[in-house]
């Protein structure tokens, strides 16, 4: 079986395939670049079917595991933050959908500010080096 990893420029293993966006660190400013544009996006399709919407979710949460990888957190802390907004609504879907939506919506953002408030490591951690931040890396992610 073949590897797929390829080094980077740091001489660390990158996973080939279609995790290699998982790997490595997001910034702060990579961080709400990218929000600003879900933002966009997110005004632009906003007569979308939900699918668009669920799309654009998981993006926000992929950014969001790169981005607490700038701290020194796996990626299931991501994860796990997406689902909480979902586990609320469900609880309080048994209450009232207006104030199920509202609550929904204030634990994503809060959440969203959150992670692009806290400052990365300055140095390498084991999800490698401070990240640069370039038009390239932005639109490639790497």
């Amino acid at each position: 079986m073949e590897n797929s990893a390829t080094p980077d420029a740091t001489g660390r293993a990158r996973g080939g395939g279609w995790t290699w966006w998982f790997a490595g660190r997001a910034s702060r400013r990579e961080y709400w670049i990218y929000i600003g544009l879900l933002i966009v996006l997110g005004v632009v399709f906003s007569y979308s079917p939900p699918a668009v919407n669920l799309v654009m979710y998981v993006v926000f949460t992929l950014i969001m595991v790169r981005r607490v990888h700038d701290f020194g957190r796996t990626g299931w802390w991501a994860w796990a933050a997406a689902a909480l907004p979902f586990s609320a609504l469900l609880l309080l879907m048994m209450t009232s959908e207006t104030v199920a939506s509202l609550v929904s919506l204030v634990i994503t953002v809060a959440l969203m500010i959150a992670v692009g408030a806290i400052r990365g490591d300055p140095g390498e951690n084991r999800f490698g080096p401070p990240p640069p931040v370039t038009v390239k890396r932005i639109l490639t992610g790497r």
